[in-house]
Order: C-alpha cells, then structure tokens, then sequence
C-alpha cells in the first residue's frame, strides 16, 4: 500500500532551516524585514519539499479569502458566457478565483447557491436574480452580515447594494422609435412587463417611445422562452386580434420564437411585420434574416461587476456608498427591419 506523504507545513520547513514558522511565513510573503538570503533559502526548501500554502488557514488570518461567488440564471443564449468572459477576465487580473453556480431560472437553487457561497467564506457575490426572484429577505440578511452582494444585469429593487447594469429603457425607446421611423405604427410588446428588472425597464422604454408618438399600446406577456413566444405570436397571428405591423421582443431568444411564427403564417418579414429583438446575442444571426437587435456590452458588464464588487471588499470604509453602473446602449439594425434588404 502508498504510504501517505506527510503534509509540508511552515514549521516544516523552519525545522529544517532551523528558524521560526514565522520567519518562513514572512519569506513566503515576500516582507521586507527578512533578508534576501533568508528569502531565497526558505523558497528553496518550500520548492523542494513540494510545499502549498494553506489557503483556508491564509483567509482566516487575513480575513478575505480572495474567492468571488457568481450566480448565473440561464445559459439559453450567448449573453451570459460573455459576461462570465468578463468576471474571469477581471477576476485573474485582481488575483481573485471565481466560483460559479447556475439556477437554471430556479429561485430554490438560487437561493441554496447563496447560502453556499456565504458559508464557503467568499469575499462577495455577483448574481442576476430568476426571472420570478423576488423575495428580498436572503439578500438582506447576508447583506446585514457584511458580506457583499453585487447585482448585474437583473436587479432586485430596493435593496442598498451595488449594480452593473445596460440601459435597458433607453435601448428599448431607441428601438421602438426605430420602427416607428420606417413605418411601423402598430406594434406589439412581447416579453414580460412586470419583472425581472429587465423587462420592466424594457417595456417601460417601450412605452414611452409609444406615449410620445401617441400610439396605441399592445403587449403579450411572455416568458423568455423560444418556445412560448412561437405558440404566442401564432395564436396572435391566427386569432387576428389586432392588426399588427411589428413585433418588439424583449430578448432575442423571444424573437427567435416569434420570426418561426410569422414566416410559418406566410408573412413577410419585414413588410408585412417588422421584428425587433434585444440583446445582440447569436442568436440574432442565426437565420438567413438577420436580427434588428439592441446590443448590451456583456463583456465589459462582466468586467465592471467584478471591479465594483472587489472595491467594495477592500474598502475600509464602514459607510460604503453603493455604485449603480448604467451601461449604454447600441442600436444594431439589420435584415429585419431594412425594407431594402430581403423580405421572408
């Protein structure tokens, strides 16, 4: 039988030196009350002996454990792997390991997810709530308890902590108005109007673009779900209850339901409807016709959560001001609603 291998700790290697674990701990760290020969043999030794720090025994005495916790809802299109391009970016720059955990749209996970990060000793957490999240009491609590919450891109309002968010009302006024621009005079909202955060900002956007040219409103609440929106937008279609003449879709996964719906009613895209999607994700460029889309920064979303979360963590400022971060907004238009390019 493999004998086990004995654990090389800091005294380990004072034995051998014949000096004070302290003495190797502060070698180790590079401290500028121990000579550089007393440095160079303490690493020497370490190298030899295989030795690795304790890095739970390290975050205890320094009270940070250098770990970050993130909590993603969904991976059904490209804007989630691009923010988590960013925090691992930012991340390893700050000399901080990232842990995710992924609700899959599941408050009971999320919630679990947050009780697991805090008991694991992360310095703070990054999540953007479910699409139904909104129970407050967790949050608050681990907050009370000085561990920091960060929010990015869906929010949970009324809470004093920090957020990273895209401009969501002002991409959707930006697009809304862009169909009224060409034409478009009747059109509906398909997406959630109430939350998550996103999708009340969008549709307020929304909204405003349709007050301001006193226009009628129609709206369909709709999960961010591909497959519902197509049942949705061909009940719409078939049941003719309005006359429509676009189609805003809060995210593009929504979109990508609605364009199967509208080409499969024998219309064509955009003349006889428009389609507007949000996001500017892959999925904006998967068909033949291609997504008139409002682009988020995602990367550089991912980059600056992480950024506000580790300032907050090494302030020392009991007072600490939570930062609400707005990113803008892009206007990306294409096949869907230029009447010059190709009609599906």
């Amino acid at each position: 039988m493999k004998q086990k291998s004995r654990t090389v700790t800091l005294k380990t290697i004072g034995d051998i030196l014949g000096v004070k674990p302290t003495t190797v701990s502060k070698a180790l760290r590079d401290a500028t009350d121990i000579s550089e020969e007393t440095r160079q043999k303490v690493r020497q030794v370490a190298q030899q002996l295989g030795y690795r720090p304790n890095l739970m025994a390290r975050s205890l005495a320094q009270k940070r454990s250098k770990m970050i916790g993130a909590i993603v809802p969904s991976f059904a299109t490209s804007f989630y792997p691009e923010i988590i391009k960013g925090f691992y970016q930012q991340a390893r720059e700050k000399g901080y390991q990232l842990f995710l955990s992924f609700s899959n749209e599941n408050e009971e996970i999320e919630r679990d997810s947050l009780e697991y990060f805090a008991s694991l000793g992360v310095d703070g957490i990054l999540i953007s709530v479910t699409q139904t999240t909104t129970d407050t009491t967790l949050f608050e609590k681990l907050h009370q308890q000085g561990l920091p919450i960060l929010f990015y891109d869906r929010i949970l309002e009324g809470l004093n902590v920090s957020s990273v968010i895209s401009d969501d009302r002002n991409g959707a006024f930006q697009i809304v108005e862009h169909l009224i621009q060409i034409g478009k005079h009747q059109i509906l909202f398909l997406g959630r109007t109430d939350y998550p955060s996103v999708c009340k900002y969008r549709y307020a956007g929304y909204q405003e673009a349709i007050r301001r040219n006193q226009l009628e409103e129609h709206a369909l609440s709709c999960d961010f779900n591909k497959d519902q929106a197509y049942r949705m937008t061909s009940n719409f279609i078939h049941l003719n209850q309005q006359k429509i003449d676009a189609i805003f879709c809060s995210n593009d996964l929504i979109a990508v339901g609605a364009y199967q719906a509208i080409c499969e009613a024998g219309l064509k895209i955009p003349a006889d409807i428009a389609l507007v999607g949000f996001g500017d994700t892959v999925e904006s460029l998967r068909y033949p016709l291609s997504l008139t889309t409002v682009n988020q920064p995602a990367f550089e979303m991912g980059e600056k959560a992480v950024e506000v979360l580790i300032e907050e963590i090494n302030s020392e400022n009991e007072d600490y001001q939570p930062q609400q971060i707005v990113l803008d907004t892009k206007l990306v238009i294409r096949d869907s609603t230029d009447s010059s390019g190709i009609n599906w």
